[in-house]
């Protein structure tokens, strides 16, 4: 993208569901679009999941499993504000090696949402 700025943020292992489910319920202003692949890993099986941000509309949609856990975020937008968008993608992308129940039950209500 030559006239737009981008941030990327990734993370070897699975992630905390949770913070991912706050990325996208409210994702940072100046990005308009973020893009990427999570994992996350309830009771130690690695689930994969491809995200999709435009504007406020997200998507969330389970993808192959992962050979090795690990999780990349790109956000995408014009005159971002890069240090905020990546304390946003960093705390979207909190490793674990156990995700916790409220998280996985937030991100399960969201992948079901589509």
């Amino acid at each position: 993208h030559v006239y737009a700025d981008s941030v990327t943020v990734a993370v070897a292992g699975a992630v905390e569901p949770g913070g991912l489910v706050d990325l996208l319920a409210d994702p940072p202003a100046t990005a308009y679009r973020i893009k990427g692949t999570v994992c996350v890993a309830p009771d130690g099986r690695p689930r994969r999941y491809v995200v999709h941000v435009v504007g406020r509309s997200a998507h969330l949609a389970p993808a192959p499993a992962p050979t090795q856990p690990a999780a990349t975020l790109v956000a995408i937008g014009l005159h971002l504000d890069t240090a905020e968008v990546r304390r946003r993608l960093q705390q979207a992308l909190t490793p674990t090696t156990h995700a916790g129940p409220d998280g996985l039950r937030a991100l399960r209500r969201w992948s079901t949402r589509q």
